[in-house]
């Protein structure tokens, strides 16, 4: 008791996370900031940009200094001797420049590959950022359609509650039958089961948001304005080429290109230049300040290393233009898809608009008629079912269009 009396305070002290009721762009706006998918392929950028500069060593020159000093057994060295080979001490410094004069161009070549990698990792992190709206779009519409669910729901049983309180009066003055009064408390009870079904769902669907918001999330709010028709399909396919899967695919086939062309150049000579400017020198080496080298390599034969790296590099390039057509294709597959998706979405909302209308008025000439003992508690209570449901059918099918074009837009390769 000691024990937890003491630490009570610091528990009541500790920061407790407020809970959150989000909209769609608050929980976007959480995730991407919370994802680590993010923030690896924004860490993949920066390695890219990184092996850029790496790359672009090997075309600028070198600079540096070199210091040597050599200290050696001179005891059977001959007294008076003083040639520069057996000096004990023979201390040299300079000052050096290296330079590739001709490479077969294949430094530039790598140059284009690694900025094209580089590039194409940019774009898998706006893919990253593309498919993590995604998600988290579908997981807050999957909560508000579980919200529509359970308000639907809630107020199917209040009005079956309502018609259980009026049978009851009903029954008591003999103007109703027991059966009546049995089959409305046993559809309370199956709407009741259907009900705890439906807050399950929504709360499993509330951790996800959870783990992808990193925040609270208790409840969401759907501010999206209605889903409108999307026009031709066309203007959506011309703005595929801006989908960042797309372009990621496109840098990455350029890259495979360019280093596909450095490979090949390898067979090229090479020519380097090294030049030396000496601070300090010894012996017949003394008054020769500076000296130039230059180096000519040309393989002749590498036992086919050469040609195998060119053929695998050749392969990959092809590689990646298969993969750019599959992207290409896929891509305008989607578009398609989700633009008759929406379209079909769109119409069911306009009939099930109608549909609700209808089913109301026959709810409320039905409740006239029980009155008037011109239909029974069955025919009340069908009636009662489908204008809720219909209302509900209406509520979800104008939820899942926002979603569709939602949806549409991302896969044109928009923002929305």
């Amino acid at each position: 008791m000691k024990t937890l009396a003491f630490a009570l305070p610091l528990l009541l002290a500790l920061p407790v996370r407020a809970a959150d009721t989000l909209t769609l762009t608050q929980s976007i706006e959480a995730a991407l900031a919370h994802s680590e998918s993010v923030g690896l392929a924004a860490e993949a950028v920066r390695r890219a940009e990184a092996g850029y500069t790496e790359l672009r060593a090997a075309v600028l020159p070198r600079l540096g200094v070199k210091a040597t000093e050599r200290i050696q057994d001179t005891r059977g060295v001959p007294t008076g001797s003083n040639s520069t080979f057996t000096r004990r001490e023979r201390p040299e410094a300079s000052l050096y420049a290296r330079q590739t004069v001709f490479a077969g161009f294949r430094e530039l070549a790598a140059l284009k590959a690694q900025d094209a990698f580089a590039e194409a990792r940019a774009e898998d992190l706006a893919v990253a950022r593309w498919r993590l709206r995604e998600d988290v779009a579908r997981v807050f519409y999957t909560v508000v359609e579980r919200d529509l669910e359970i308000q639907s729901l809630d107020a199917l049983i209040a009005l079956s509650r309502d018609r259980a309180v009026e049978l009851r009066k009903r029954l008591a003055i003999g103007r109703s039958r027991e059966s009546e009064l049995i089959f409305t408390e046993a559809q309370i009870a199956a709407l009741d089961a259907r009900l705890v079904a439906a807050r399950g769902q929504r709360a499993m669907g509330l951790e996800i948001l959870r783990s992808l918001t990193g925040r609270d999330v208790v409840a969401v709010v759907d501010d999206t304005p209605a889903a409108e028709a999307p026009g031709a399909v066309d203007p959506w396919l011309s703005a595929l080429p801006d989908r960042p899967d797309l372009r990621a695919a496109r840098h990455e086939a350029a890259a495979q290109r360019h280093w596909a062309a450095s490979v090949r150049r390898v067979r090229w000579p090479s020519v380097t230049a090294e030049g030396n400017y000496y601070l300090k020198r010894t012996g017949f080496n003394e008054p020769i300040n500076w000296d130039v080298l230059l180096t000519l390599d040309a393989p002749l034969f590498t036992g086919g290393a050469l040609t195998g790296a060119a053929r695998a590099a050749e392969s990959d390039g092809r590689a990646a233009e298969l993969r750019l057509s599959r992207v290409r294709r896929e891509a305008e597959r989607e578009v398609r898809e989700r633009h008759r998706n929406l379209l079909t979405l769109l119409d069911q909302a306009a009939v099930l608009s109608r549909a609700a209308e209808l089913a109301d008025e026959n709810h409320r000439v039905q409740a006239r008629d029980y009155r008037l003992g011109l239909v029974t508690n069955l025919d009340v209570l069908s009636a009662m079912n489908s204008a809720q449901e219909s209302r509900h059918a209406l509520a979800v099918a104008r939820t899942e269009a926002k979603i569709a074009s939602l949806l549409l837009t991302l896969a044109a390769g928009k923002n929305p």
